[in-house]
C-alpha cells in the first residue's frame, strides 16, 4: 500500500513540477513528500513534526525515506526546539539547514494574516537556499 500511495503522490508531484517549473519546492512531511522532492531534483524546504518522527522510528520504510529527505533538504522547518533535537538525534544532516519555523507560518498566524506576510517570511529563506545551491547572481 505504501508503494501505491507513493506512486500516486509521485505522479501528482511530477505533474505539478512539470506544469509550474518551480525554483524551490516546499513540502510537508520529511518522510514521504520530502523523499519524493529529492527525486524531482528541485531544491526543497520541508517541514517535520514530532509525530512524524515517531512514526518513522516505528516503521523502517518511513525511516529510510525520512533519512534521505533530511540529508538532501535545503532547509528543514520544525515547530519547536524539541522537534529539532529529535530530528538531530535520528538523522545525519547539516544542522545549520534546520530551524524553527517562523511564527508567521504557524496555523494561528496564517489564519489571520495575509499571504503577503507569509511571502515576506519565505522569500529570504528561498533566496538563501537558491544562492547556496546555484551561487549568488
Amino acid at each position: 500500500q505504501l508503494q501505491q500511495y507513493r506512486d500516486v503522490l509521485r505522479r501528482r508531484l511530477v505533474g505539478q513540477v512539470d506544469r509550474f517549473n518551480p525554483h524551490v519546492l516546499q513540502v510537508q512531511y520529511v518522510s514521504l513528500l520530502g523523499q519524493l522532492a529529492v527525486e524531482t531534483g528541485v531544491p526543497y524546504v520541508t517541514s517535520v513534526w514530532g509525530p512524524e518522527l515517531q512514526s518513522a522510528e516505528l516503521d523502517s520504510r518511513l525511516a529510510a525515506l525520512a533519512e534521505q529527505a533530511a540529508a538532501n533538504a535545503g532547509r528543514i522547518l520544525a515547530p519547536d526546539e524539541a522537534t529539532l533535537r529529535l530530528l538531530a538525534e535520528r538523522f545525519e544532516f547539516e544542522s545549520e539547514r534546520s530551524m524553527i519555523a517562523p511564527a508567521e507560518l504557524g496555523v494561528e498566524a496564517v489564519e489571520s494574516a495575509t499571504t503577503d506576510r507569509a511571502a515576506e517570511v519565505l522569500l529570504p529563506l528561498y533566496e538563501s537556499l537558491l544562492a547556496e545551491r546555484f551561487g549568488s547572481a
